[in-house]
């Protein structure tokens, strides 16, 4: 590892990446287990590039699901703070479908099929 005059390690662009990727898959919930695994991939060089490749993978399903799972409830959130916007605004209570218990309006919430 490199070092300036004062003895500190001077990072370049690889190493910045690296942090970057590692700061991101901890943030979007991969485990350090995970990422321990795919760091000693990563080490091993070209030969692992198929295992790197499918944890990703696997790892950024997880994620999609997750961002699907979170727009759902940011609807949700959405859909009651309009429902109370419209009650302050008003001073009465609004109409609430019976089936529709949230405030949502069925096309601002889509259920999920019966199966």
């Amino acid at each position: 590892m490199a070092r300036d005059a004062g003895g500190r390690r001077i990072y370049g662009p690889l190493h910045i990446g690296w942090l970057e990727l590692m700061e991101r898959l901890r943030s979007t919930g991969m485990s350090i287990a995970e990422m321990r695994q795919y760091t000693v991939l990563a080490k091993q060089g070209k030969s692992t590039l198929k295992q790197r490749r499918e944890l990703l993978a696997a790892h950024r399903e997880r994620v999609q699901r997750t961002i699907a799972d979170w727009t759902r409830a940011l609807r949700l959130i959405d859909g009651k703070v309009d429902f109370y916007d419209e009650w302050i605004a008003t001073g009465e209570r609004p109409r609430v479908d019976p089936v529709d218990r949230a405030g949502l309006t069925k096309t601002s919430f889509p259920r999920k099929a019966s199966r």
